[in-house]
């Protein structure tokens, strides 16, 4: 009988060690899967911010400083760039955050103004509410290579 108890003990203890295993390949299957997913909508929207900046640009000479102004020119001029200019502003999947949106101008080294566009999203914006350890497992990755944690376009 004591055998038998152990054996029981050993086969139930393969049975949790191997679920354990089988739910952490899940976990991360469905986090890349999830990621991929949220990244192509967030770059979508990221482009159609940059459009709307082209647009804006196109017309001024410059970029729309903030996205009160970059919304304003888009539903005055009726600018179609193939979003809602009102959801423009925020990071799809997070909880309202918007996005980082940065204008400049620089010097080139021929003495040449560039005005530069930048428009950023945090991973933990559009990965909000996925797997916590694995949002701060690529930031941290990221930092370490130099790199922004998130998705970012310039022009």
């Amino acid at each position: 009988m004591h055998t038998t108890g152990i054996k029981f003990l050993l086969i139930l203890a393969a049975i949790i060690v191997t679920g354990l295993c089988v739910n952490s390949v899940y976990q991360s299957l469905h986090f890349s899967t999830e990621r991929k997913m949220r990244e192509r909508v967030v770059n979508q929207r990221m482009e159609c911010i940059k459009n709307a900046q082209s647009f804006f640009y196109e017309k001024k000479g410059v970029y729309a400083a903030n996205f009160d102004e970059l919304v304003s020119f888009i539903n005055d001029n009726q600018v179609n760039i193939h979003c809602a200019s009102d959801s423009l502003t925020f990071i799809p999947f997070s909880p309202m955050t918007k996005f980082v949106m940065q204008t400049g101008e620089s010097t080139s080294a021929s003495n040449e103004t560039e005005i530069s566009l930048e428009i950023k999203a945090p991973f933990s914006a559009y990965l909000s509410g996925l797997n916590a350890n694995e949002i701060s497992r690529i930031e941290k990755e990221a930092l370490q290579t130099g790199k922004y944690p998130g998705l970012r376009i310039r022009n």
